[in-house]
């Protein structure tokens, strides 16, 4: 995989117009939802991740994004139980890796890293099923996607060093390179 390319054509997205904004302020309402003490308030705003990654595709194929797709996978509700269930196994799959050691932890992180891209292309997988899918598009490319999520270490220590301000700019270019990586290895990027 060529991360380079995966990158630029994510900065490209961004620089081609303004959209790329509707994924930061997706991005912080998910992280405000899901950032709540309330643990149930969190499982609620799970499900926003598929309309995040929606949104993710819609920039990078250079579509006009329409903010209504927030609420798209809550008005399925038994996909919106789904993606936050994946979600949290997910979650404590990786949580077990790394209490166990790091390296599982990695391990885990790298192979199931595309189950919810997985879930939301194809809303009729079942959580297994998406873990299934995130393991063959994984198959070969963990130490890819190892190197791929720490060439971003530099962005975050920026976003520290700015005290969360540069924040505005990475978090989407982050989101925008994970969905492009994804649309790589399905080879949809076209």
């Amino acid at each position: 995989m060529n991360r380079k390319l995966i990158k630029s054509e994510a900065k490209a997205a961004m620089k081609v117009n303004t959209r790329w904004l509707m994924v930061f302020l997706a991005l912080l309402i998910f992280g405000a939802i899901t950032g709540a003490s309330l643990f149930v308030l969190g499982l609620i705003g799970l499900p926003l991740m598929l309309a995040i990654i929606r949104i993710s595709f819609d920039v990078l194929q250079n579509k006009d994004v329409d903010f209504n797709k927030l609420l798209d996978p809550y008005k399925d509700l038994n996909l919106a139980i789904k993606a936050a269930l994946l979600q949290l196994v997910v979650g404590l799959i990786v949580s077990i890796g790394f209490a166990l050691f790091i390296i599982p932890g990695i391990y885990f992180y790298t192979r199931f890293s595309f189950a919810i891209y997985s879930l939301e292309k194809d809303p009729t997988l079942s959580i297994t099923d998406a873990l299934k899918k995130s393991t063959e598009l994984t198959q070969g490319h963990k130490m890819d996607i190892f190197v791929f999520v720490l060439s971003f270490i530099g962005w975050y220590l920026v976003v520290g060093l700015t005290f969360g301000i540069a924040s505005i700019y990475v978090l989407p270019y982050v989101q925008l390179s994970t969905a492009n990586y994804y649309r790589h290895l399905t080879g949809t990027q076209n």
